[in-house]
């Protein structure tokens, strides 16, 4: 059965870059696919470019650091806990002894925010421990919100 969840941060700093700004690993025994990233700031209105990238991780990762760790939400009550290993705003990025792969690269302007949400046929799929990291590679975002919205399969 698959359940849907979501995970947020909200008015955070982002000046260090590059940054793994979520950082979601797949549980052992279940398959994940990646729905929805949003991310926005209120706190600067000069418009600038910030650039990002989503990534898959096999192998073993070894988590980033100087971040936090984002409690997962249910989209239905009663669904029972996600299996998913969260991370959010990572100054140190994640490694793996695997492979890095960029499922997509792109740029937006701070006054406008980030929105990805790609159709059925272009959601990025996580294998049981596999690592998907939203990274900010450049630009940086004041009083910064996101969220991530996921499904966990098996």
């Amino acid at each position: 059965m698959a359940r849907r969840f979501s995970a947020s941060v909200a008015a955070v700093a982002v000046s260090t870059v590059p940054q793994d700004f979520f950082q979601i690993t797949a549980p052992a025994s279940k398959v994940i696919k990646i729905h929805e990233v949003r991310i926005n700031q209120d706190g600067s209105t000069t418009s600038a470019q910030v650039r990002v990238r989503v990534s898959k991780l096999t192998g073993t990762v070894t988590n980033g650091s100087g971040g936090s760790t984002p409690t997962a939400a249910q989209a239905e009550t009663g669904d029972g806990s996600s299996g998913a290993t969260l991370r959010a705003n990572s100054t140190t990025q994640a490694t793996t002894s695997g492979t890095k792969t960029t499922w997509l690269s792109d740029a937006f302007n701070v006054l406008a925010g980030w929105l990805w949400t790609p159709t059925p046929e272009d959601q990025l799929v996580l294998a049981p421990n596999e690592t998907c990291v939203i990274e900010i590679i450049a630009g940086t975002l004041t009083n910064a919100d996101g969220t991530v919205i996921w499904e966990e399969i098996g």
